[in-house]
């Protein structure tokens, strides 16, 4: 048995907000909504499953009071929660966050992936960069209350309007086979 803790670094996250999340001062501006069945492309985008039904959402975040983009967001969600987008121009939370308000889904696992791509000429026009430009991709795949993914979102972000950090704090972590007897 161990008798002494040891030192670990522990990051806190006690919401999935809290994972990526973005500036206040930013907003989504929605572009595109429509009911698509994935075709293999996008499967291999999004990594999930060719010919399931899914609602797309497209929209570009960028600064209040600026049309300077952070990203390109293209987002599936459920048939099911598709009634979402029409709320997220107007408020200011995450698309899971509005699916676990509306809905009352709620999240149990939230996995994150990055990746560099280059930008195709629809996307260059939207984010104002050059065709063939590297930028950071970001997708997460939120499963929920039964097990199944209800959103998977995938953000591309100019490199020179991005950045990412972590914070980390030192904690103590106990061995959990640990007991007082």
């Amino acid at each position: 048995l161990a008798s002494k803790s040891e030192h670990a670094y522990v990051q806190s996250v006690r919401n999935p907000s809290e994972l990526l999340c973005y500036p206040t001062e930013s907003r989504l501006r929605i572009l595109a909504t429509a009911k698509i069945r994935v075709n293999k492309s996008q499967a291999k985008i999004f990594k999930c499953r060719a010919r399931s039904d899914w609602t797309l959402i497209r929209g570009i975040r960028t600064f209040s009071g600026s049309d300077l983009p952070i990203c390109a967001l293209s987002v599936l969600v459920l048939p099911e929660y598709s009634g979402v987008a029409e709320k997220l121009s107007s408020i200011k939370k995450p698309v899971f966050q509005a699916i676990a308000d509306t809905y009352g889904e709620s999240i149990q696992k939230v996995s994150v992936d990055f990746s560099s791509s280059l930008i195709d000429e629809a996307l260059s026009e939207l984010l104002g960069i050059e065709i063939g430009t590297a930028v950071l991709r970001v997708r997460r795949q939120y499963v929920g209350n039964s097990g199944k993914i209800f959103e998977i979102s995938v953000t591309d972000h100019v490199e020179s309007n991005f950045n990412f950090s972590f914070e980390f704090s030192r904690g103590w972590e106990t061995n959990p086979d640990w007991s007082e007897d």
